[in-house]
């Protein structure tokens, strides 16, 4: 379990990863499309078509804008920023791909996590994730966790209509494990 010291600097830290993540979405913002157009004819039976038509999609060839967590001063994830490891990532409303890489089964992966930002804010979002990243790593992360098990349920075909609630409802599952265990609100 992370120290005392660690959620006191993860805390102090939120702001300024809070701040790249609204840079890096103001940088591409024109580069953006709604998952609404694209040819995904699957997801509309998972997911509202307003959310589909309100999150946006960023293509990239290159690597994925990951943020700078070991130059901020949160070294224990230096192995975690190498790009190219990574196919998708989300920040709030906005997924970021590799071109290469687009498949359906991926762009439900990160609606999932598109669900998870709405449904605990920024700063929870950022705290739980990064906070499961140290603890449990990535494939054990909470809130991957959840995402790699509805996202086999789509590949499968095995998974009911709307997905919301289920995702909120672990969502907050989540915060309040995460809220007991590091004493954060």
């Amino acid at each position: 379990m992370p120290s005392e010291y660690w959620i006191h600097t993860l805390a102090n830290k939120l702001p300024v990863i809070q701040n790249w993540i609204e840079d890096t979405l103001l940088a591409y913002h024109s580069q953006t499309t709604p998952v609404a157009d694209l040819d995904l004819p699957h997801l509309g039976r998972y997911f509202p078509q307003k959310l589909l038509r309100e999150v946006k999609t960023v293509h990239l060839s290159e690597l994925l804008p990951l943020p700078p967590l070991s130059e901020i001063g949160l070294d224990e994830f230096s192995s975690s920023e190498e790009p190219a490891t990574y196919e998708a990532v989300t920040y709030g409303d906005t997924i970021f791909l590799r071109e290469a890489l687009r498949s359906e089964v991926l762009y439900f992966h990160e609606l999932v996590h598109v669900l998870q930002w709405e449904r605990l804010g920024n700063k929870h979002y950022l705290f739980a994730y990064i906070a499961g990243l140290l603890e449990f790593g990535y494939d054990n992360n909470p809130l991957e966790e959840i995402a790699f098990s509805l996202q086999e349920e789509f590949r499968r075909g095995e998974l009911p209509t709307d997905v919301t609630d289920r995702i909120h409802k672990h969502s907050d599952t989540i915060w309040q494990k995460t809220a007991g265990v590091y004493s954060v609100a």
